[in-house]
């Protein structure tokens, strides 16, 4: 190989290793490349693209800190601590968000607003969950859960409530996800007494504020099948994401599900089918995700 085709060469894999994070470019950077460099075929120009895909992915673990080895408990155990906190983050801002409601017909002019205080209740619940949680105090958080899933019980049966839409958006009516919260609190304290404390996952956290932002936006179906798509992929870098974003499916999924049965009982056959569908649906993504996150935390478990 040519010196100058060499340099070419050099260089581009220099630019797939700036998936990696500078101290690792730094320490092992110039021994990557020079392995690559070895191992090329003679006039090659370009990098192989099974080979740079593997470069990119391995740098994001890098960067995602799931290139350390970790315990498949500890993995599990952080990525439903994330999925509890995404729910919660959710739950928060919509039902604050139903705790003030317009009176009256808007088409006139700016409606009066109303607070409703078992709605309000509720959100506040969800949030001093978030806290709880965050803070690593997992009992704490499921009172705080449980509180929540209670005020919105007394939102649905508030009189004035009770007169607008049930409670639903993207995670339909949402008993399922203060369902699936408590769920996911509870297994998590189960797993972490097996395993080693685990560091606060404060760099995850930040993302948390920005599900709470969905409900509020008006594009929340939009917004919620992106994030969901980009945590599939990502369950591929790492496997707490894809645990996490279950969390969201399965919400869905149990909610379609509910939905489907009561309208079969009910023998309206032909609307049973469509939430049938969507269950299965969802349904189905949650396994796709299951599956890319337990192969995720069996390989992370083998480094």
């Amino acid at each position: 190989m040519s010196e100058r085709v060499a340099t070419l060469l050099e260089h581009r894999y220099r630019a797939i290793t700036r998936a990696y994070p500078v101290h690792y470019r730094a320490d092992r950077g110039d021994e990557i490349v020079g392995t690559l460099i070895a191992a090329a075929s003679e006039g090659q120009r370009w990098p192989g693209v099974r080979e740079s895909l593997a470069l990119v992915v391995h740098g994001l673990r890098c960067r995602a800190g799931a290139d350390t080895r970790r315990r498949a408990a500890q993995t599990w155990a952080a990525g439903l601590r994330l999925s509890a906190l995404a729910l919660l983050a959710y739950l928060a801002a919509d039902w604050a968000a139903r705790g003030l409601t317009q009176v009256g017909d808007i088409s006139s002019g700016p409606a009066p607003v109303r607070f409703e205080l078992p709605a309000f209740a509720a959100g506040l619940a969800a949030t001093a969950a978030i806290l709880l949680v965050a803070r690593g105090w997992l009992l704490a958080g499921i009172a705080a859960t449980s509180a929540g899933l209670a005020a919105a019980a007394l939102a649905v049966g508030h009189p004035r409530l009770a007169q607008g839409p049930e409670p639903g958006g993207v995670l339909g009516s949402q008993w399922w996800g203060w369902l699936i919260v408590g769920a996911s609190l509870a297994a998590c304290l189960a797993l972490r007494r097996r395993t080693p404390a685990q560091s606060r996952p404060v760099a995850w956290l930040l993302a948390i504020p920005v599900l709470a932002v969905i409900p509020l936006t008006g594009f929340e179906h939009e917004l919620y099948w992106t994030a969901i798509v980009a945590c599939l992929v990502w369950a591929a870098v790492d496997a707490r994401v894809g645990i996490a974003a279950c969390g969201l499916v399965l919400a869905r999924a149990t909610d379609e599900a509910a939905t489907a049965t009561d309208l079969a009982a009910s023998g309206r056959l032909y609307a049973n089918l469509d939430y049938a569908w969507w269950a299965i649906t969802f349904a189905t993504v949650a396994v796709a995700l299951l599956a890319v996150a337990s192969i995720g935390a069996r390989r992370q478990a083998r480094l």
